[in-house]
């Protein structure tokens, strides 16, 4: 599903963002404490790291498309 949608081909891209994923999600159905050592705080590292992650994919994509 991560190939199809983000054309993501290598093996360790897809476990990164499976492992991104099981914790933003873990965080998200957690009590909203951001202290370190909880799963909220850990989700919204996560966060911002997914979207870092995303951009490049997404910039490799459109510089593609253009090509």
């Amino acid at each position: 599903m991560v190939n199809q949608l983000l054309g993501a081909s290598s093996e360790t891209e897809i476990n990164e963002m499976a492992h991104f994923f099981s914790d933003f999600v873990d965080g998200c159905l957690s009590l909203p404490i951001n202290i370190p050592g909880f799963a909220y705080h850990t989700a919204m590292k996560v966060n911002s790291e997914m979207l870092s992650l995303w951009s490049i994919i997404l910039y490799n994509i459109c510089i593609l498309l253009v090509m």
